[in-house]
């Protein structure tokens, strides 16, 4: 599973571990950020759940190390997406990327 950044380079490449479509994916998270070297990969998954006609979605984000500067980022980082997500489920089109100067930069190392 591969994601690009803001400036088009691999961000991540992550491994499925586990896949049962349409219910459930979990895939190792591991950025290939230049200054987060030496953090393991990490573990997000995805359930969607039937609740009285609607779909309930979980997004759980964990197997971090103490410490781990990803964690820090990323909590972030899902509420923004998962934000977007339900804007283009509504409308059609999802929110505009909220990028700050560091994140910028980053994106333009990785």
């Amino acid at each position: 599973m591969t994601a690009l950044n803001p400036v088009g380079r691999l961000a991540h490449d992550d491994p499925i571990i586990e896949s049962d479509p349409p219910r459930r994916l979990v895939y190792g998270w591991k950025p290939l950020y230049k200054d987060l070297p030496d953090e393991r990969p990490s573990r997000v998954t995805f359930v969607l759940e039937p609740v009285k006609n609607q779909t309930r979605l979980t997004v759980t984000h964990d197997e971090f190390d103490e410490g781990s500067r990803m964690f820090e980022m990323i909590s972030k980082g899902w509420p923004a997406v998962l934000s977007s997500l339900k804007s283009y489920l509504e409308t059609g089109k999802g929110l505009e990327p909220s990028w700050n100067d560091e994140q910028r930069k980053r994106a333009g190392e990785a």
